[in-house]
């Protein structure tokens, strides 16, 4: 692997990117709300094998209407067609450690593979990768939504679109770094970035998008390197291999007690109750599946729950709330608190 730092002044003229440009959204906004708490990871370390699995995994989603195929290169994000514009994320935070991403970005001009950290306060920290650009990677922090375009800076990375790198952000309360393949290429320490440094809960989020739409401003556009060709010539695809995950903090939730967004307002709480109650269902002649909400919305009347398997040793009840799953009709009711589940 090759490292050559470029020029930040050729970024200075897309300053007008929105922050949709990396193509992630938070709720809550912890900076002028009283919000829920976050969901945190409760472990010291985490790692998934998307070569191993054949959809994605509970503790993941999948951005609204888009979709990711799994095969031996691990989870697919493609850019079939105009519009898409696939994104998967951990349905937990983390709080400082080490994050690693095993990956092969996608080709194609104007087509931009990303590797985001985001918490709830606009705080993020990117990989960024543009299909046409090259042998070069763009590294950006963000804090509190506060976009200083000139905090980007590009590193050098031998065909990102062709081979699987280990791309790498180590992050603690006074440091934040880049590496490739084991080595470090940036650092920025908090002392240097002020009141923009990354410092709260973030979750994982993978995607791929097209800055050279068309529809797209011109300074998107020009960052992007130009034109999409619509349609695509090819499916233009990022492939991910794993992401593995030591957390520094592990905790079941994490609560902003101020608005101040900074690291030590933070409180980390265990054995804490569960977002969305467990709740039992009878599937079928089936008995013993236990519904623990990875992601909870609602349409209307319809409800959508993942499900996993009811320890055998649970006691089983009467079935009594109507919910959808998978277009199949189940019966469920709540779990009472008492049986620790």
């Amino acid at each position: 692997m090759y490292v050559d730092k470029y020029a930040v002044a050729a970024f200075a003229a897309v300053v007008s990117l929105p922050l949709s440009f990396a193509q992630v959204t938070t709720g809550c906004q912890p900076l002028n709300s009283t919000c829920p708490p976050d969901v945190g990871l409760a472990t010291s370390s985490y790692f998934v094998d998307f070569t191993k699995v054949t959809s994605l995994p509970i503790d993941w989603s999948v951005a609204a209407y888009e979709t990711v195929e799994f095969g031996p290169n691990g989870a697919e994000l493609a850019f079939a067609k105009r519009y898409d514009a696939p994104l998967i994320r951990t349905n937990f935070n983390f709080l400082f450690g080490r994050i690693d991403y095993v990956v092969q970005t996608a080709p194609g001009v104007g087509i931009a593979s990303c590797m985001v950290l985001l918490s709830d306060d606009l705080d993020e920290i990117d990989w960024e990768f543009l299909g046409g650009a090259g042998n070069s990677a763009e590294t950006n922090y963000w804090g509190k939504g506060f976009l200083d375009y000139r905090v980007a800076e590009y590193v050098g990375v031998t065909s990102p679109t062709t081979q699987f790198h280990t791309y790498s952000i180590e992050w603690s309360a006074t440091s934040l770094s880049w590496i490739i393949d084991g080595e470090t290429v940036r650092t920025v320490t908090a002392a240097q970035a002020g009141n923009i440094y990354p410092q709260t809960p973030m979750k994982v989020s993978l995607s791929l998008w097209d800055g050279g739409d068309p529809s797209e401003p011109a300074g998107t556009r020009a960052w992007a390197g130009g034109n999409t060709p619509i349609p695509p010539p090819e499916n233009y695809t990022m492939f991910i291999k794993s992401v593995s995950i030591q957390n520094a903090n592990p905790a079941e939730q994490y609560q902003y007690t101020d608005e101040t967004g900074s690291w030590q307002s933070i409180k980390m709480f265990n054995k804490s109750a569960p977002l969305f109650p467990n709740v039992f269902i009878k599937f079928g002649d089936l008995d013993g599946i236990l519904c623990i909400p990875s992601q909870h919305w609602v349409s209307g009347q319809y409800q959508s729950y993942r499900f996993s398997k009811l320890p055998d040793n649970s006691p089983k009840l009467d079935a009594s709330r109507k919910l959808w799953h998978s277009f199949e009709f189940i019966s469920c009711v709540e779990l009472n608190a008492s049986y620790g589940l």
